[in-house]
């Protein structure tokens, strides 16, 4: 895979990993997917393996296009399951990364668990012009990942900070609810101007 080398010393793949399974595929070829998925991924030691959850339309895939490759997608694909790879340097040290993303609609609440074996650390998204993504962090985020996987670290990220003229929360509302959810870092972000990107998955890194 080719890589380019950003200004902080940041390695990013330039290419998808791994295609992953979409919303059209059928429910029998997704759920395969998710067992082998897991099966790979507890495995899996030589990554540091991060799992990008959220509702849908939120921006995890945006989140991850433009952290990997340097570009916005401005199409709308939704995901079920796909993986991407980069490398991250914190503190001159390189930390070679898988980053999962996960689909957030309700349909696939029984198959997404599936992909959080083997997981390091969580990114847990809402979007800042979205008051119900911000509210489902607490009523659906956070308790899934706590059934399924109570010692794994989770950062809170706040998408879409560029729309400043329709966001609905601010950074206080972010910080308040991660210190009251013990989570590791409250983090918000821009994937269109990549404002604040690096630093999600810097928090991340520093979190597992």
């Amino acid at each position: 895979m080719q890589e380019a080398s950003t200004s902080n010393g940041t390695n990013l793949d330039k290419t998808r990993y791994n295609s992953g399974a979409s919303l059209t595929d059928s429910a029998n070829e997704i759920g395969k997917y998710a067992n082998d998925l897991a099966i790979e991924r507890e495995q899996d030691t030589e990554f540091l393996e991060i799992t990008v959850v959220g509702d849908g339309t939120v921006g995890k895939t945006c989140l991850l296009i433009s952290y990997t490759t340097g570009e916005f997608p401005e199409e709308y694909v939704p995901t079920v399951f796909d993986n991407y790879a980069g490398n991250h340097t914190v503190e001159g040290r390189s930390y070679p990364m898988m980053l999962w993303d996960t689909a957030g609609q309700e349909e696939y609440e029984r198959l997404r668990p599936l992909s959080y074996p083997g997981t390091d650390v969580f990114i847990v998204c809402f979007a800042l012009d979205n008051r119900a993504s911000f509210e489902n962090v607490t009523s659906k985020w956070l308790p899934e990942l706590q059934q399924h996987c109570p010692k794994v670290p989770v950062i809170l990220v706040g998408t879409k900070k560029d729309v400043r003229n329709l966001v609905v929360l601010n950074q206080r509302d972010g910080k308040k609810l991660a210190k009251k959810a013990r989570l590791s870092k409250y983090v918000e972000c821009s994937a269109k101007s990549q404002d604040g990107v690096q630093e999600v998955f810097t928090s991340a890194i520093m979190a597992a």
